[in-house]
């Protein structure tokens, strides 16, 4: 369990951290919407948290998490693209139950 939290882990905190960086590059190509800043600054706000998951929030993301799945690495990218637009949240929590409402979505269930 600990590698496989370990994996779920580190393919979070990549994730969130190469969405920062996109978020910082639309930042620099639309400078009048904020948006993309802020979402930016929250995606590396969620990176730290998620270095540091609990088991419980593990728990709710073993059943799903397959670094090798295509809805797993669809849904991660979805959820981290709707950081700061979709979904406000600053918190891990939130972020974690946006990603497995996410991966519960029909068409996620059906890939």
């Amino acid at each position: 369990m600990i590698d496989n939290k370990t994996d779920c882990v580190d393919c979070l905190v990549r994730s969130l951290e190469r969405s920062s960086v996109w978020r910082r590059s639309l930042s620099a190509k639309f400078p009048d919407d904020p948006r993309n800043q802020r979402a930016a600054e929250t995606l590396d706000t969620l990176a730290v948290q998620a270095a540091r998951m609990t088991d419980e929030q593990f728990a709710l993301l073993q059943p799903h998490f397959s670094w090798a799945s295509p809805s797993w690495r669809a849904a991660v990218s979805t959820s981290c693209r709707q950081v700061g637009f979709h979904n406000r949240s600053k918190e891990f929590d939130s972020f974690a139950r946006a990603l497995v409402h996410e991966l519960s979505l029909p068409s996620r269930i059906a890939a």
